[in-house]
Order: structure tokens, then C-alpha cells, then sequence
């Protein structure tokens, strides 16, 4: 009897198991922060992938020289004058220019260009964000409000 039991607590716990593995496994759609539609001046150009700040009312791509902007995020779509490009703030993957390593992060990120991170600021400009992560290729920026 005491054999049959533990057949049958191994049986009931593989059991177990088995849905455990079966519902972690499952697709799920993971929320992500929404996009914000930002209207871009007469001459400007956003591509997607370029951080985007945004000042009376237009968003500008943002760039090392970039002094009265307000960080939005990263754009999702390419959009050029008097056009709309949509906004993604969250912690996006830009490229390293070169001085970035994991002792900076927790510090202030600043654009080196439009879609590049360093440490170093241009005078007067205005951080993009802070840096969480720092990959092989990539510096992980939290962007945006």
C-alpha cells in the first residue's frame, strides 16, 4: 500500500508539473507603454529609431546640441513636414558612442546623435534619459516622461 501511494503522489506531482510547464509556455501579450502622436514643423524629418524631443507644441529629433527640448521618447515611424510621427517613451536600445560601460549606469544619458548615447554632455544640452543597461552594442536608455 505504501508503494501504490507513492506511485501515486509521483504521478499526481509529474501531473502537476506538466500543467505548470504547459501554462508558463502559453503566448501572452505583454502591455507596453502607448505611443503619443507628436506634429512635426514645416522642413523637419524624423526617422523611426531617433529620439525625439518636443517643444511648442512640434517634435524635433533630438540632437547633442539639443538645449530646449523635452525628451518624448524614441520614434516608431519616419515622418517629414507638417507630418505626424508616433512616440514611444520606455527604455529603448541606442547605439554606444563609445564611452559608455556599466559603471555609468544610473548616470544621465545624452545624445551624441540622434540615435547614439554617450556620457558627455554638449554645453548646455539636456539629458535623454538614464542609462539602465549597457550591452556589446547598445546602451539601454530610459527615454521620455
Amino acid at each position: 500500500m505504501k508503494k501504490l501511494n507513492t506511485v501515486f503522489r509521483a504521478l499526481l506531482m509529474g501531473a502537476g508539473l506538466c500543467a505548470l510547464a504547459s501554462a508558463m509556455a502559453a503566448e501572452r501579450d505583454t502591455p507596453r507603454t502607448p505611443t503619443v502622436e507628436a506634429l512635426l514643423p514645416a522642413g523637419a524629418t524624423v526617422w523611426a529609431g531617433q529620439v525625439v524631443g518636443q517643444t511648442g507644441g512640434y517634435a524635433y529629433r533630438f540632437i547633442s546640441a539639443s538645449t530646449n527640448l523635452t525628451v518624448v521618447g524614441v520614434a516608431q515611424n519616419s515622418a517629414a513636414s507638417n507630418g505626424t510621427v508616433r512616440v514611444r517613451a520606455g527604455i529603448h536600445g541606442l547605439k554606444n558612442a563609445g564611452d559608455v560601460t556599466a559603471e555609468h549606469t544610473g548616470a544621465d544619458a545624452y545624445a551624441y546623435t540622434n540615435d547614439t548615447a554617450w556620457t558627455a554632455a554638449a554645453s548646455g544640452s539636456a539629458a535623454i534619459g538614464k542609462i539602465v543597461a549597457v550591452g556589446t552594442e547598445y546602451v539601454w536608455v530610459r527615454c521620455g516622461p
